[in-house]
């Protein structure tokens, strides 16, 4: 009999890690850094995502954007991947 910890663990590391994923690829983030980063946090990833909001922020003009853009609507500085 598998003690219940260990279903805890691997529940923790396959939610983490395939939630993780899909919020990489939303972000634009190569989806094996959120694989990795959602094993690791597991299921804080899903209060992680539902505290940030929508979009992301200009690291210039310091306003909320949606994630797609490539370039801010209020400032018109060019988006990277990371920011």
């Amino acid at each position: 009999m598998i003690p219940a910890l260990v279903l805890i663990g691997i529940a923790w590391l396959g939610v983490g890690a395939v939630l993780g994923e899909r919020f990489a690829k939303e972000k634009g983030i190569k989806p094996a850094v959120g694989f990795g980063l959602g094993a690791l946090l597991g299921p804080f990833a899903i209060v992680m995502k539902q505290m940030k909001g929508e979009g992301k922020i200009c690291p210039r003009c310091i306003k909320r954007i949606p994630v797609e853009a490539r370039s801010c609507p209020n400032c018109a500085r060019e988006q990277t991947m990371f920011g």
